[in-house]
């Protein structure tokens, strides 16, 4: 038996059984197709085959995740049905013809799939800064099925806003890049501004009704022009000029009593000579002026705004009405017995106002409290009123408000101002007499949470279950209730969750009892992906970054841990995800991904100004030039990885990196890194020389791997380095130089090779990295480096580094606290690179000092500027920073700190001879959006030292720790 059905239209299958042969067209039109596949299959069947073939490049690995129907295998209808709805839902395909054959094997499944011309991605060309202020015209998205109309409405308005700025003649062309394989469409745009236009002329036309007087009216277009219209004339043209111009000229025209005014504007545009011009036709009403005196205590302006507040309708209504307003208004500022008398005149109103003397508030008294002393209700809500004494119903009305909220918060639910009364002193002078009617307080007694008694001991219920002291009701702890237990519920899979308080009181007892509506009572689980805009990115590769699977229970923080795997890859501009449909109730929620890809290459350029060194003196050494730039090769073997290449150059600093990122090694979530570099590093110049002292350069390759898991990041690298010390300045002996910063003068002027190991691990609780306030970081780091060749094994260093900061916030004040200790496992100090050894002194470390400037020190002896001393560093290191930071004014804050450290080259035997170095002082902070721009002046305890004075000053920028 064969039966056919083509886009829902087909003989009638009720009445019969299984077919050996079915086909019908799945399209929007005709989505019914349920009970063709009932009919043509039983139930279960062997599915023998699942072949397809479409018009677009489909990955066979993504068709067969979405049809979930395994091959040679037992198979129901439902599963059938639910694999081409999923299909369907990627919103892509415009029809998919099912064909279903009985063979001897079992049945044979085909389909073919026709699919509409979908956005790839949208590219603009021809300007470098702005782009993305054009890009918001676009209103297609990528991943969705291209609609040439809204296309040519896309350019349109991109047009527009372009002539918004003056630029009529700007270039906006489109152009589409067809892959027939993909069947995806790349839009280019090309954007030029070409040449803005002038205003080249501005004509004004007056117009005045039988009430306006035709001198006034000449007098009006001689001062228009003058005042507002020339300055558009010769302007370049913008429309937010002109459109502020005209809004300055009509509240001018309102000053001057035309308070009905209409404003058309009309542009003459000449495109060819560049030039707009404009032609503004005023039309006037009926005048009406308001003169105010008498007054002193408001401006003109004051009232004049006031008394327009309704509008047009003020030109109509009489005078004495408009008084009222003004008399509210001195009375709410404290003028008791102010008085305004009205005069009308063809087209002037007069207010003649006499203020009278202004009330003053000596004291306020209070009536019926018993909770709080009266000295605390004025501190906190009256402390405005009082600094000046004088009355302002604004400020009592805030207060009073503030008094209530205070007291609801508190568990007084009824309280309420009984009264507000003002006794008389003196002259004008006042006491405020306010009675509050506290009402009963009402304390939590229980709270239910009907179905899940268990949770009344989690979250912000254990306070009320377990209160030792009885907490006062109040529906800031009701909220926090309700966040707790829709996030808790959520994350179980209950996105449809309905939660109802109920609150009932017995006395001054509350009794709080959660009544929870979960819908279907059935946790919503992940359904499949629906993938949208991917191109041609593998899709098992976005299945990995998924932190769910099909069938878990919904959880949002899931989805957002996924969403942020997918952004680290190298591919996509843009992530989003969401479910399917979210309005609808399901027990299975499919997840909707749209995908945006990013353009494969990018190229980014900096350059920029700096100061090497900054003196204790005060003074600025060696300005220098820092220039650079990056270029990013993303996704080059389509796995979303990158090829990058860093080039950054100075005075002082020479980096040259190129580095291979793939996010995974083979099937594990590892992060692995192949990288090539050559930098080149100015040690800055001894105390009180202005001479870089050395340069070391680092040439080498490495292979590391990485690996993060929530707040815990750890990694390695191995590779092969060689590594050259040269003294900067050959007039000055090596040796000398050499046995003053203790290296072994055989060392200088060679290129050693090592192989280095340095694996780290890294755990990070903090809350903001910028600018911390609570939480713990931690660092363990360990370098070993093995000489090869002529130093032999001998020669070979560990060096070792453990750090750990913790930030306490005790409101406004964090207490910043760090401890570093380093070790270098090595016999002979002076074989160690200076490169690799341990300095203090500095803004990150003990901010007495100058950087790496803090003892052991050496010296030798220039010919020509006499004794020099210079850092030797030290192959054991401790280092403590205690930081009080706390703010002073909006963005301003300040910092006490205590920086200690030690460094030694013989296992901190030398302490006791040089004693422990250590520093205190002071900084300022200013928040900027990149971190606080940051001002630090330290002393150091002992001034014996060779470095004068005994402090050091630094600015930089970020915390220092």
């Amino acid at each position: 038996m064969t039966a056919c059905l083509m886009s829902g239209q087909g003989p009638d299958l009720r009445e019969e059984g299984p077919v050996d042969f079915v086909s019908f067209t799945i399209d929007a039109d005709h989505p019914d197709y349920g009970d063709v596949i009932d009919h043509a299959l039983p139930t279960t069947f062997h599915l023998a085959s699942l072949t397809y073939e479409s018009d677009v490049t489909l990955q066979d690995v993504e068709f067969r995740y979405l049809m979930e129907l395994p091959e040679d295998s037992e198979v129901t209808t439902a599963q059938l049905k639910r694999g081409l709805a999923y299909l369907m839902k990627k919103r892509q395909f415009v029809s998919t013809a099912v064909s279903i054959r009985q063979g001897s094997h079992g049945y044979h499944l085909h389909l073919n799939i026709k699919s509409e011309w979908i956005l790839y991605k949208l590219v603009l060309h021809g300007i470098l800064l702005g782009k993305d202020r054009y890009r918001q015209y676009y209103a297609l998205e990528s991943g969705e099925i291209f609609d040439q109309a809204v296309h040519q409405r896309s350019l349109q308005k991109i047009k527009e806003a372009f002539a918004q700025e003056g630029y009529f003649n700007a270039r906006v062309e489109g152009r589409l890049d067809y892959d027939n394989d993909a069947k995806v469409i790349t839009v280019h745009i090309w954007l030029g501004h070409n040449t803005q236009s002038t205003i080249q002329a501005v004509e004004l036309v007056l117009q005045g009704d039988v009430y306006v007087d035709p001198q006034e009216q000449q007098f009006l277009q001689t001062k228009i022009k003058k005042q507002f219209l020339e300055k558009l004339e010769k302007a370049a043209y913008s429309k937010k000029l002109i459109n502020e111009q005209c809004a300055e000229l009509k509240r001018y025209l309102v000053r001057e009593g035309y308070l009905n005014v209409d404003i058309e504007l009309a542009e003459k545009i000449e495109r060819e000579a560049h030039a707009v011009k404009l032609t503004l036709t005023v039309s006037l009403h009926k005048k009406r002026i308001f003169v105010f005196t008498g007054n002193s205590f408001f401006t003109h302006d004051q009232l004049l705004e006031n008394t327009l507040v309704f509008g047009r309708s003020s030109s109509l209504l009489p005078a004495t009405f408009l008084s009222e307003e003004i008399i509210k208004m001195y009375k709410n500022k404290g003028f008791w017995q102010v008085a305004v008398e009205t005069k009308d005149e063809q087209y002037r109103s007069f207010f003649i106002i006499k203020e009278g003397p202004r009330v003053r508030i000596d004291d306020i008294l209070f009536e019926g409290i018993t909770h709080i002393a009266p000295l605390d209700i004025k501190r906190r809500h009256f402390a405005a009123l009082l600094k000046d004494h004088w009355y302002d119903d604004d400020l009592i009305k805030n207060g009073l408000d503030d008094i209530v909220n205070w007291y609801i918060k508190e568990g007084f639910l009824e309280c309420r101002i009984a009264k507000r009364e003002y006794l008389h002193e003196h002259d004008e002078t006042y006491r405020l007499l306010i009675e509050i009617e506290e009402g009963i307080r009402s304390y939590f007694s229980d709270v239910v949470i009907e179905g899940h008694p268990d949770l009344r001991d989690e979250g912000p219920f254990r306070q009320i279950t377990r209160q030792k002291e009885r907490i006062p009701f109040n529906m800031e702890l009701v909220q926090q209730q309700r966040t707790w237990l829709l996030n808790h519920f959520r994350a179980q899979g209950y996105l449809y969750i309905e939660l109802n308080p109920d609150i009932k009181r017995d006395g001054d007892a509350v009794t709080l009892t959660w009544r929870i509506d979960m819908g279907a009572q059935e946790a919503v689980r992940f359904g499949n992906i629906i993938v949208q805009g991917a191109g041609d990115f593998p899709f098992q590769y976005i299945l990995r970054e998924l932190t769910f699977a099909q069938g878990e229970l919904w959880d949002r923080d899931k989805v957002k841990k996924s969403v942020e795997n997918l952004k680290k890859l190298n591919v996509f501009d843009g992530v989003h995800m969401q479910p399917y449909d979210i309005v609808k109730h399901e027990r299975e929620k499919a997840v909707m991904l749209k995908l945006q890809r990013d353009e494969r290459f990018e190229v980014r350029t900096r350059a920029g100004f700096a100061m090497q060194q900054v003196s204790k003196q005060f003074s600025f050494y060696k300005m220098t030039y820092r220039a650079g730039g990056s270029l990013w090769i993303k996704n080059p073997f389509n796995c979303g990885d990158k090829i990058s290449l860093d080039v950054d150059a100075s005075f002082a600093e020479r980096k040259l990196v190129a580095e291979y990122y793939r996010p995974w090694l083979g099937s594990l979530p590892i992060d692995t890194v192949a990288q090539i570099y050559s930098n080149q590093y100015q040690q800055p110049g001894a105390v009180g020389n202005r001479k870089n002292l050395y340069q070391v350069v680092q040439t080498g390759g490495l292979f590391g791997l990485r690996k993060e898991h929530e707040h815990i990041f750890g990694g390695g690298n191995v590779g092969f380095e060689w590594m050259k010390t040269t003294i900067s300045d050959r007039e000055i002996f090596a040796d000398r130089v050499a046995r003053a910063i203790n290296f072994e003068p055989q060392l200088l002027d060679k290129r050693i090779p090592y192989f280095t190991f340095e694996p780290s691990v890294t755990i990070d609780y903090v809350d903001n990295r910028l600018s911390p306030r609570t939480g713990v970081f931690v660092l363990y780091s360990l370098k070993g480096m093995f000489p090869v060749g002529r130093l032999g094994i001998q020669g070979y260093f560990v060096r070792m580094l453990l750090e750990q900061s913790f930030y306490i916030p005790i409101d406004p004040v964090v207490f910043a606290f760090r401890v570093r200790l380093g070790h270098i496992f090595h016999k002979d100090f002076s074989s160690i690179m200076p490169s690799e050894r341990f300095y203090l002194g500095g803004a990150n470390s003990i901010r007495g000092y100058e950087r790496d400037m803090a003892p052991p020190l050496g010296v030798f002896h220039d010919p020509k500027q006499g004794p020099q001393y210079v850092p030797q560093g030290g192959k054991s290191m401790f280092n403590m920073i205690l930081e009080a930071r706390f703010p002073i004014y909006k963005s301003f804050g300040l910092a006490i700190f205590e920086d200690i450290g030690v460094l030694s080259s013989n296992g901190f035997r030398d302490i006791t001879e040089r004693g422990v170095l250590s520093a205190t002082g002071f900084g300022l902070r200013y928040e900027t959006p990149l971190g606080p721009l940051r001002f630090d002046l330290g002393w150091r305890w002992k001034a014996s030292d060779p470095v004068r004075p005994s402090y050091a000053w630094f600015l930089s920028l970020g915390q220092a720790f």
